[in-house]
């Protein structure tokens, strides 16, 4: 089946990244690409053109946008062959509009107007916070398009089963898969003492979460990697090496169902690597 991406593209440096990253892996995927941007007419321009009737319309404004992406993407696009849409709206909404009926939505960590150079920019925010297909968000200057190393964080939940799902099925036998299960009993000592003085529970939550994670990947596609480390450091070590982190949309100590769970905001924020949020209705697991 052949999939459909969407883009996310404002002309930032972010953007072209996060192009450049779906044009590199859509062909492993059978996937065609839509590359959207939407442009908001500011208020006083509403004003203008509502006194100054006819001076530019819509179609107007929306032919010049239009050419102004095919110029800001042509070094990357070259001769492939993508969708391009010019809306006008808000970028976040019009991004999950376009989505919602797509395989997979890519965006740059940050776009034009970011608050600062290394968070996440309030559109890709927006949309992992509401988008109901996986979300790729790319870090800005990210050279190593290509995924072969996909790192997918478990830690049991209904949300993370979802992510390693969806790890497995995006590498396709292409990209080896590593689940990471991070176990922190006690945070407050240390891995080789925890091993020593809690034996026995160790054991057992690692039975019970390699159990569930064998529910979820019955045929062991996945490496697993099992550590004695808190969630935030074992994905940001296991992460050096990635392609790809995927993760889900939030984990076991959800707050509620639109918002990001700690790692997974933390990951958004900070890793300088691609970082693919899952949701765990996403209807592609």
């Amino acid at each position: 089946m052949t999939e459909h991406w969407i883009v996310g593209v404002d002309g930032s440096f972010g953007a072209r990244s996060a192009l450049e990253w779906a044009l590199a892996n859509s062909p492993l995927h059978d996937a065609e690409v839509t590359v959207l941007h939407a442009h908001q007419q500011g208020a006083a321009a509403r004003i203008l053109s509502a006194v100054h009737v006819g001076r530019e319309s819509e179609a107007g404004t929306t032919g010049t946008a239009l050419h102004e992406l095919d110029a800001s993407i042509a070094d990357i696009v070259g001769d492939r062959t993508i969708e391009r849409r010019v809306i006008s709206g808000h970028p976040g909404r019009a991004l999950l509009d376009a989505a919602a009926d797509a395989t997979l939505m890519v965006v740059g960590r940050h776009g034009v107007g970011s608050a600062w150079q290394h968070g996440l920019g309030s559109v890709s925010r927006h949309c992992v916070l509401h988008a109901v297909v996986p979300t790729v968000v790319v870090p800005t200057d990210w050279d190593h398009t290509m995924t072969k190393e996909i790192v997918v964080g478990y830690d049991g939940s209904e949300n993370a089963g979802a992510a390693v799902r969806w790890a497995i099925g995006f590498a396709n036998g292409l990209a080896s898969v590593r689940a990471l299960v991070a176990l922190e009993i006690a945070p407050w000592l240390r891995s080789d003492i925890i091993e020593e003085r809690l034996a026995d529970e160790l054991r057992q939550e690692r039975a019970r979460i390699c159990d569930l994670l064998a529910d979820v990947d019955p045929h062991g596609t996945a490496r697993r990697e099992v550590v004695v480390r808190g969630a935030r450091p074992a994905l940001a070590r296991a992460a050096e090496t990635a392609d790809l982190v995927v993760v889900g949309a939030h984990g076991s100590g959800r707050i509620a169902s639109t918002v990001l769970g700690s790692v997974s905001t933390w990951m958004l924020d900070a890793s300088t690597r691609p970082i693919a949020v899952v949701p765990v209705s996403d209807r592609h697991t």
